[in-house]
C-alpha cells in the first residue's frame, strides 16, 4: 500500500520539529474508511508483535472517516499501530502489516493509516 513510505517519510520529517514534555504524541487519521478498526501498541521492542520486557500497552478502538486518534508514549518507546487488512470487510484477526513510530521525548507526529 503506498501509504506506509509516505508515512514513513511523513514521521521522519515531523521527528525533526520538537514539542515539549517528556512524552512522545502520535496523531493517527482515517481518511480513507468508513470505519476501521485500529490496533495500537506501545513498546521499547523494534518487535510490534513482541510482549516481553519493555512492552507497556496495547490499545484497540474503532475509527470513522476523518476521525483523528492521539497517542502518548511517555518516554523512549515506539508506537506501532495497524489495522484491518480489508477495513471494507473487516475479519476478525486479520490486521495489515505493522506502521511504527519511533520518537523522541516532547516530539509530535501525525499521519494518516
Amino acid at each position: 500500500m503506498r501509504k506506509k513510505g509516505w508515512a514513513a517519510l511523513f514521521l521522519a520529517l515531523a521527528s525533526c520539529s520538537a514539542g515539549g514534555g517528556n512524552s512522545a504524541t502520535l496523531v493517527l487519521k482515517n481518511p480513507y474508511w468508513r470505519r476501521v478498526n485500529v490496533e495500537a501498541v506501545i513498546t521499547t521492542h523494534e518487535n510490534c508483535d513482541s510482549r516481553a520486557k519493555g512492552y507497556l500497552k496495547t490499545l484497540r478502538f474503532v475509527m470513522k472517516k476523518g476521525q483523528t486518534r492521539t497517542i502518548l508514549a511517555p518516554d523512549d518507546e515506539i508506537i506501532c499501530w495497524r489495522h484491518d487488512s480489508n477495513p471494507n470487510r473487516p475479519s476478525p484477526g486479520a490486521w495489515s502489516g505493522w506502521s511504527r513510530a519511533i520518537l523522541e521525548p516532547g516530539q509530535k507526529a501525525k499521519t494518516d493509516l
